[in-house]
């Protein structure tokens, strides 16, 4: 290893000057924003697409409006039998199937696979094995 000097004499320590940068003019480049709406258009097999985005689903007069309040009011939980009724109430004939689909959503609230199956079932029309399944398990046997 050699050994370390210091020597001093050769260096210099007095001020340097420092070359200064004549302020140039920058020139200023304007972003322009174009700040129209944008228009999105998402494509996806599970998503309906539609081109009115607000349009009005379906138009009801005053009285069909009223039935549908008192139908929510006694029925708040079960759109099912709301749908159900309001036939009815404005004036239209029962159904067997009509009949057979009411006592379905009071018998198995909630499970639409169930009902459709029992009216299958009171109606006679044929039955897949889940619909068989469905019934022997809700009856009970």
């Amino acid at each position: 290893m050699l050994p370390v000097t210091y020597e001093t004499s050769n260096l210099d320590f007095s001020p340097v000057a420092v070359p200064t940068e004549q302020p140039r003019e920058r020139t200023h480049e304007e972003t322009q924003y174009n700040l129209a709406p944008i228009q999105v258009r998402i494509s996806h097999p599970l998503i309906l697409d539609s081109q009115p985005v607000c349009a009005a689903v379906c138009t009801a007069d005053e009285g069909t409006a009223k039935l549908r309040a008192l139908l929510k009011d006694m029925f708040p939980q079960d759109a099912q039998i709301r749908n159900l009724m309001l036939p009815l109430m404005q004036g239209q004939e029962m159904t067997e199937r009509r009949r057979l689909e009411l006592e379905a959503c009071v018998k198995y609230p909630h499970v639409l696979d169930l009902q459709e199956a029992f009216v299958k079932r009171e109606l006679g029309e044929p039955l897949d094995a889940f619909e068989l399944e469905l019934l022997r398990r809700m009856d009970g046997r």
